[in-house]
């Protein structure tokens, strides 16, 4: 079934429908005419999670692979979802690709990726000055996402897509390149690779009736190439809200590794395995532990162990842990 939707606001939209998206690859389309934009559903399977979508914007054209994974064990609190009732409360991981298949952007939503055959990419063969406009059509993909229909099974995949999109703007210079780069300095074109690799731990206060309790933690890695410009970025969600959602805080960021050659950083060893406990006590873990265990793996650039005394002390670890290590 197909309908049209009256404009709404300045912008003239088109949505395509298919019968409330049960079918699995329908193709179901939000267009923006006077942006020449289109997200358009390329593959909706709601019995395996997940939902795949191609955002295009004057002649560019990104893919959005979205898994959808459990309920969160630190959702937003009532108080945020008043706020803001876009927020997503299961555990959700992704993937941005360019339009070579080249992944700009990766996110993992629990301990281990649901599919297992994702993993950190090498981040080489980079256009420069291609890659920062990607990176900026992800931050325009915001309205798209906000007005996309899909199946209720698919609800926090599509927010997913939204909080990635303002994510963008919560590492500035992922969209303006002025603030890191001077106007004499020359973005590489063709193929450049990651030259240097840093993170932050960010991190938002966790509270029920007013009172703080703790705090939730996540991680962002960056991608530099040339004159420290981003080019590829990764984040951990650790059972919550991700790195670089709108809620979170920068905690502390780390000093620059040089890349090694091989054009990727461990980080996505995964998180702990052991038990999910919320206040890290009695051998279990909670997203700090996750955290700390993530930020080791970047800093040493190999992979840590998931079920050792970082994952399965008895200790109370419920603030963010520091960037050095």
């Amino acid at each position: 079934m197909k309908s049209l939707v009256p404009a709404t606001g300045t912008l003239a939209l088109l949505v395509t429908l298919s019968a409330c998206s049960a079918e699995y690859g329908s193709r179901d389309q939000v267009a923006t005419a006077e942006a020449n934009e289109l997200l358009t559903v390329v593959e909706e399977d709601q019995a395996a999670g997940k939902l795949i979508l191609e955002y295009e914007r004057n002649g560019r054209a990104l893919t959005y692979d979205l898994r959808l994974g459990p309920e969160m064990q630190t959702p937003p609190s009532a108080e945020e979802l008043a706020l803001d009732p876009e927020l997503p409360t299961r555990e959700v991981d992704a993937r941005v690709l360019d339009a070579s298949g080249a992944v700009i952007y990766l996110q993992m939503g629990g301990d281990g990726f649901i599919d297992p055959n994702w993993s950190l990419p090498q981040v080489d063969g980079i256009d420069e000055a291609a890659r920062r406009a990607d990176i900026a059509l992800m931050k325009a993909a915001t309205s798209s996402f906000q007005n996309l229909r899909v199946s209720p099974q698919s609800q926090a995949l599509r927010q997913t897509g939204i909080q990635i999109s303002k994510g963008v703007g919560a590492d500035s210079d992922l969209t303006d390149p002025s603030s890191l780069l001077s106007t004499q300095d020359v973005l590489a074109v063709g193929g450049t690779s990651v030259k240097a690799w840093d993170f932050q731990v960010r991190k938002h206060d966790l509270v029920k009736f007013h009172v703080k309790y703790g705090e939730h933690s996540a991680v962002l890695l960056r991608g530099k190439g040339t004159k420290g410009a981003v080019v590829f970025s990764a984040v951990s969600c650790n059972h919550g809200a991700c790195a670089n959602a709108s809620s979170m805080s920068t905690h502390c960021t780390s000093s620059l590794f040089h890349d090694d050659g091989t054009h990727t950083r461990f980080f996505y060893s995964g998180g702990c395995t052991t038990s999910y406990s919320a206040i890290s006590t009695g051998g279990g873990h909670n997203c700090n532990d996750d955290s700390e265990l993530q930020g080791k793996a970047i800093t040493h650039d190999q992979a840590q162990s998931t079920t050792d005394a970082n994952c399965s002390s008895k200790r109370l670890h419920d603030n963010a842990p520091d960037c050095t290590y």
